[in-house]
């Protein structure tokens, strides 16, 4: 969702759908429980199907859960696309 930088106090937000419901986690970035932090697949922009993201922090897709749904299944589609064409070889 968002960075906050503040020198040693930077802080970062993720957020994800759980049992229907949005939930958010704020993670001090210098905390000594993370170990590290992986990127596991940022988000692609299939042709037509996402926009770019035109603001530094998304919150306002909190109140446009249809926007997030579109977002999950372009990704899920791309996913499966990926998949196929990997079998396929």
């Amino acid at each position: 969702m968002g960075t906050t930088r503040r020198g040693v106090d930077t802080s970062f937000r993720l957020r994800n759908i759980v049992n229907k419901a949005g939930v958010e986690m704020t993670f001090k970035l210098n905390s000594p429980m993370i170990k590290d932090i992986k990127v596991v697949k940022s988000a692609e922009k299939a042709k037509g199907q996402l926009k770019d993201l035109k603001r530094a922090k998304v919150n306002y897709l909190r109140e446009r859960p249809a926007v997030m749904a579109a977002i999950a299944r372009a990704l899920k589609t791309a996913k499966q696309n990926e998949a196929a064409g990997e079998s396929s070889s």
